[in-house]
């Protein structure tokens, strides 16, 4: 089931959209203008949906440079190095959060760079607000 409130009705309706969320409806916001959607979503449906999201990491070992670099083939730019296996996703994990905070401070630098699951993926690295566990769960990395 699906409810649509225009964006203008949403302000007077907090509690009433708040209690769906809830119940695990999904909700769209449409502007009445623009007929451009939003929607939200319960967090447990976008739990679930990062569970699907193929996630790969890689690790490798460069012995000329005796370091590990770790990379993630779902988000474009995303690697961290380091003299250990554990130090390189550590890194990594580091990295995720920066380029979470890019995306927060210009999204614009993303546009056209990173398709609909990639930007769902930072969305949610966004969401962690910098934990770092929260952040290696959505990467898929331990």
């Amino acid at each position: 089931m699906k409810v649509i409130y225009k964006s203008a009705e949403t302000r007077g309706k907090q509690n009433e959209i708040q209690s769906a969320i809830r119940q695990g409806l999904i909700l769209i916001i449409e502007n009445g203008n623009t007929h451009e959607k939003s929607y939200m979503l319960n967090e447990h449906i976008v739990t679930k949906l990062l569970t699907v999201i193929p996630m790969e990491n890689h690790i490798e070992y460069d012995e000329d440079m005796r370091i590990y670099t770790c990379s993630n083939s779902s988000v474009p730019a995303l690697f961290g190095e380091g003299k250990t296996k554990n130090e390189a996703i550590t890194a990594m994990v580091q990295e995720a959060i920066e380029l979470a905070d890019d995306y927060v401070n210009d999204p614009s630098i993303f546009s056209g760079v990173l398709n609909e699951v990639q930007q769902f993926v930072m969305a949610n690295l966004v969401l962690a607000e910098g934990n770092k566990e929260q952040v290696k769960e959505i990467l898929k990395i331990g």
